[in-house]
């Protein structure tokens, strides 16, 4: 329905492209994809590209975008985490949420109650416009925030030069990589596979030892 962007921490922009809330004519529309895929396509060296659980906002942009691949850099706040602590405790699958990271790591807590159990329940789009551009547009500055606490607390302890490093050269491609697979699919041996999914599986015989380590 919508792509939401921010250039910094304190203001999101909203930017309308299907219904039921677009009031874009279908001819601008047609205008405004079009420029949207040139930005997504651009390989300038000056575009970094920050997004939270980005295999999601990628995979969004190259089906509904027809966006071929995404060049530049991408950060991915929720993979910037789990660098940051590999052996964090995960209690329960929601462990790096945007809005549970936001509210432990810099006391954010304004994301309105109705949009959130909207959310949670799938139903955005029985909010009202505004309270619907709201939550996109928070979405979007909180996702800044949040890398540049992590990048401060990199710097901090040391580990920014790093970090940077593994997430542009490491994880970036990766995430790419994996998200045209998802949407595409990928040829397997399934006699192979079945083999490396038994109990004589070097894979999964070398994981447990690691575990009994």
């Amino acid at each position: 329905v919508s792509l939401q962007f921010a250039i910094n921490d304190k203001k999101g922009y909203v930017l309308i492209i299907d219904k039921p809330y677009t009031t874009f004519s279908e001819k601008q529309l047609k205008v405004i994809r079009k420029k949207l895929k040139k930005l997504f396509e651009s390989d300038k060296k000056n575009i970094i590209w920050i997004m939270h659980n980005a295999q999601f906002d990628l995979s969004q942009v190259l089906t509904q975008l027809g966006v071929k691949w995404v060049y530049n850099t991408i950060y991915d706040t929720q993979l910037f985490i789990h660098l940051l602590d590999e052996n964090l405790i995960v209690k329960k699958h929601d462990y790096s949420r945007l809005k549970d990271k936001a509210a432990e790591y810099f006391n954010f807590t304004l994301y309105e109650k109705e949009a959130i159990d909207a959310r949670g329940e799938g139903n955005l789009l029985a909010l009202p416009k505004d309270k619907f551009v709201t939550y996109a547009g928070m979405d979007a500055y909180v996702t800044y925030r949040l890398f540049m606490y992590l990048k401060a607390y990199a710097k901090e302890i040391g580990y920014w030069s790093k970090a940077c490093k593994l997430l542009k050269y490491v994880y970036s491609p990766a995430l790419k990589s994996f998200c045209k697979i998802s949407l595409n699919g990928f040829y397997i041996d399934k006699k192979q596979l079945q083999w490396l999914l038994s109990s004589k599986s070097p894979i999964l015989g070398r994981l447990e030892g690691i575990k009994q380590y």
